[in-house]
């Protein structure tokens, strides 16, 4: 059987989804249909010409767009489809498109700041809802302490 020959862009496509995908050989392997070993080594640099550094990039940053479609998509549709799924279904497609949007930009997906009060991650969630608002997605709702308390500022809930 001869051995399949991949496209540049093949490469950098499948390159990027392995970066999205956080470094995972298999599932990007099930996902491309290339093989892990093949993967591993283009990860690696073997038989990766260096045109495919900059169309990696190229590609990483359009499937992050992709990833952030879906995160505004899943948003908007969230109030509407909150009667026949669960909560836990709707937060587990928005999150794990939020991150594989966030590895495939090259930014954090975990908690580096601990030290936030309840109030600031109320205001900071509230400033993430705008911005997909301000992209045309679903605007913030009203968002209170769930102690119904005004916090530890003593100011109104977050709206």
């Amino acid at each position: 059987m001869a051995r399949r020959r991949y496209s540049d862009v093949e490469r950098a496509e499948a390159l990027a989804l392995l970066d999205a995908n956080g470094g995972a050989l298999r599932e990007t392997a099930r996902a491309t249909g290339v093989p892990v070993a093949t993967l591993q080594g283009w990860r690696d640099g073997a038989g990766v010409p260096s045109q495919c550094t900059e169309l990696r990039t190229e590609k990483r940053t359009e499937l992050a767009d992709r990833f952030e479609a879906l995160v505004h998509l899943v948003l908007d549709k969230l109030p509407s489809k909150l009667d026949a799924a669960t909560a836990a279904q709707l937060a587990t497609v928005f999150g794990v498109a939020y991150d594989k949007m966030r590895l495939a930009r090259g930014e954090a997906t975990s908690i580096t700041r601990m030290d936030m009060s309840t109030d600031e991650r109320v205001q900071r969630l509230a400033e993430i809802l705008d911005a997909g608002a301000d992209r045309g997605g679903m605007a913030a709702p009203h968002v209170s302490r769930a102690d119904g308390g005004a916090g530890a500022s003593g100011g109104a809930p977050v709206h």
